[in-house]
């Protein structure tokens, strides 16, 4: 049996063949295995437990940070209806009559679907059908 391993007597990064039995091969094989009840040192460096609670604790903290941001950040950037979307952009209120200057209150949506007008959103029943009367007959 051929196999290959790193040769650790030269110093550099070069692979060597050795040609060994099976026997033998298995025999090096279980050297490695450790014995029953071995305990071995499975985490070490960053991945020990005293600095696995150091970072947890460390991340609580900017979790705890972040979030408070997030927060502030949401506050800032909550959503905007297009009423205040078209005030901002335009100076003018949408729901403000340009000539007479009196307030038209909002009541729904009708939008153009497959070449028919159809009513996309109504605050209650009776404007949703006063939206479907107008849709079908266009003043």
């Amino acid at each position: 049996m051929v196999f290959s391993c790193p040769d650790k007597s030269s110093g550099e990064d070069e692979e060597k063949e050795e040609r060994v039995t099976e026997e033998e091969f298995i025999t090096r094989l279980i050297r490695h295995i450790p014995d029953e009840h071995f305990k071995t040192i499975r985490y070490y460096g960053i991945y020990s437990r005293r600095t696995k609670i150091a970072s947890k604790k460390l991340l609580h903290v900017w979790q705890e940070q972040s979030r408070k941001w997030v927060v502030r950040v949401q506050r800032v950037l909550k959503r905007r209806f297009w009423r205040e979307r078209v005030k901002q952009t335009t100076g003018k209120d949408p729901l403000v009559c340009p000539r007479c200057e009196c307030y038209y209150e909002y009541k729904g949506e009708v939008c153009l679907q497959e070449g028919k007008l159809r009513g996309k959103y109504a605050r209650c029943r009776m404007t949703q059908a006063c939206l479907e009367r107008m849709a079908i007959s266009p003043v």
